[in-house]
């Protein structure tokens, strides 16, 4: 297996980081036709160096890629959220193992479209509470088959506000009362009890804001993509597998759902390799490609992430068409109020400008691309 990052004709970097004093992390700044894809994605798919997950926003990757990744012994697979019938399924909830997962994916879900926003974050933060009791409760109550996105959106249909009389319980009201005789100590109804102590017109705009975040999603084909899981994050990092992520570039109705694929992705790996790997690290590196970064696919939490995953055999490579996107991508989506050339420093990102020439890190050489 290749050990090496391709910068550049007859340019290469060494994946070896105890070697290198740096991370494997690479941010490509170039506009749309500069080769970003020809130029440097495509010659480092085909070293088949360790496992991939791919932002493929025209599917062109998997298409044109997938089949001599598996003649080189690689498991290929199909996130498609531009054709969900013909997809590989992902239920998000086969990854929650504990409360603090069920937290984490209610954030995603109540804040799919603003990840890192800076704005009155009460509605969000509301919306957040309630989509965890509903979480909870199917996590606590519900059968493995029926832990799905679906049924999400079916409970959520059941929380019903009377503005004119507050005597009258919803029936997500009775649900919850019900769990409560049979288990006092249930998360899912203490943060619904947190939900329903706010007035009722407020009641019912929180849970518009909820339906409007999640809403999206109720199509047949989505329910079914996400009716099971067949994609077993954890084994992306345990042999070598290629997971090529089909999304939009002009539909963004799905996007909330890509990144928290992303976002559970990275988090699972992490964990996994905490918990269950030798020293920490994964048997087999796990690269992101992400095409389009800045405004296509977003990692929640993501410098928290890229600050610690070098250590677990996980690397990104960031894509996007401007510096100016880049600084707006770095500094407002996710460093807000930090300084981005610091923020890059310490995460270990080093730029490539495909089509121009740049300095590298150790040893200053100039390398033409």
């Amino acid at each position: 297996m290749s050990n090496r990052l391709i910068l550049g004709q007859e340019q290469y970097y060494s994946l070896n980081c105890h070697e290198t004093g740096l991370n494997n992390n690479v941010l490509i700044v170039g506009a749309s036709g500069a080769g970003k894809t020809r130029g440097y994605v495509i010659p480092n798919l085909l070293e088949a160096s360790g496992s991939y997950i791919i932002s493929d926003p025209k599917g062109n990757l998997y298409r044109n890629y997938g089949p001599f990744l598996k003649k080189k012994g690689y498991e290929v697979c199909k996130i498609d959220f531009t054709d969900p019938e013909d997809s590989a399924h992902y239920n998000f909830f086969n990854y929650i193992r504990k409360t603090q997962d069920i937290n984490k994916l209610a954030h995603m879900i109540a804040n799919n479209d603003k990840v890192g926003s800076v704005q009155d974050p009460f509605w969000d933060r509301a919306a957040e509470l309630l989509a965890g009791s509903i979480i909870a409760y199917i996590w606590e109550t519900c059968d493995k088959s029926e832990q799905t996105l679906a049924t999400v959106l079916k409970l959520a249909e059941l929380i019903i506000i009377d503005e004119n009389d507050v005597s009258v319980r919803s029936p997500m009201d009775i649900l919850m009362d019900d769990l409560e005789t049979v288990n006092k100590d249930s998360y899912a109804v203490k943060l619904y009890k947190r939900f329903r102590v706010a007035a009722d017109k407020t009641l019912k705009s929180i849970v518009i804001t909820l339906n409007a975040r999640i809403g999206m999603y109720d199509t047949p084909e989505i329910r079914q993509m996400t009716a099971f899981d067949d994609i077993d994050i954890t084994t992306i990092g345990q042999k070598k597998r290629a997971v090529f992520v089909v999304v939009s570039d002009n539909d963004r109705s799905l996007d909330g759902l890509v990144n928290l694929f992303f976002t559970q992705a990275m988090n699972e790996l992490c964990c996994f390799a905490d918990k269950k790997c030798k020293n920490c690290m994964l048997p087999v590196p796990v690269r992101f490609i992400m095409d389009d970064f800045a405004t296509n696919c977003k990692i929640d939490e993501f410098p928290r992430m890229i600050a610690s995953i070098r250590s677990r055999g996980i690397s990104t490579m960031l894509m996007i068409q401007s510096e100016g996107q880049h600084w707006f991508a770095l500094r407002i989506t996710y460093c807000r109020e930090l300084k981005v050339q610091k923020a890059l420093e310490e995460k270990g990102i080093r730029t490539f400008v495909p089509m121009r020439s740049f300095r590298e890190e150790k040893g200053g050489k100039v390398i033409n691309a």
